[in-house]
């Protein structure tokens, strides 16, 4: 990446932990990295796509930094980087549109989700349906439960409540996948 073009984000993110996004311009963003306007659009078209950028930039970084072979540690990486860029992360929740904000979420959740079902499923042979019913219904919980911790500011910890989640639900995955191999 070109060295103006990381200046332009890297200034975007400490402005974003300042500011909400609709109170951002491009004229702050320039004067943060000292260039011109010009510079600027040459790289991108407005602030809409910066942040599109800037998500995109997110969730890679995210998914590239999972090596862990357990898919909780990689949920607790995901909510620390969350907590690492709290109000960045609050702002673009609370003011970038839903519709562009959901697919991100969605794209790291189904990796965790997805990993996570190949684990228990691994040596078992389960139907392709209920395999895609199983990812469809934990990452919807999973989905839901960051949107609640979003929604809440971030104000309880996330990372002990998906442990005690796991310790109660402990099992029934495992149980829903035997299930699944009991003939109709």
């Amino acid at each position: 990446m070109e060295r103006t073009k990381k200046a332009i984000i890297e200034a975007f993110q400490e402005i974003l932990e300042e500011t909400p996004i609709n109170k951002i311009t491009v004229k702050t963003i320039v004067e943060r990295c000292e260039i011109n306007r010009n510079t600027f659009y040459y790289y991108f078209d407005g602030i809409p796509e910066l942040v599109e950028y800037h998500l995109t930039t997110m969730v890679n970084q995210l998914l590239d930094s999972f090596d862990q072979p357990d898919p909780a540690t990689e949920l607790e990486r995901v909510v620390n980087y969350f907590k690492q860029r709290k109000m960045s992360v609050l702002h673009i929740y609370r003011y970038y549109p839903r519709e562009q904000f959901l697919p991100a979420l969605d794209k790291i959740t189904t990796h965790i989700v997805e990993r996570c079902m190949k684990q228990a499923t691994e040596g078992v042979p389960i139907p392709e349906e209920d395999l895609d019913v199983l990812i469809r219904y934990y990452k919807g919980a999973l989905v839901g439960g960051l949107l609640d911790w979003l929604e809440s500011g971030m104000s309880y910890d996330m990372n002990a409540m998906v442990e005690r989640l796991c310790k109660l639900m402990e099992g029934s995955t495992r149980n829903a996948i035997e299930k699944s191999q009991i003939k109709q």
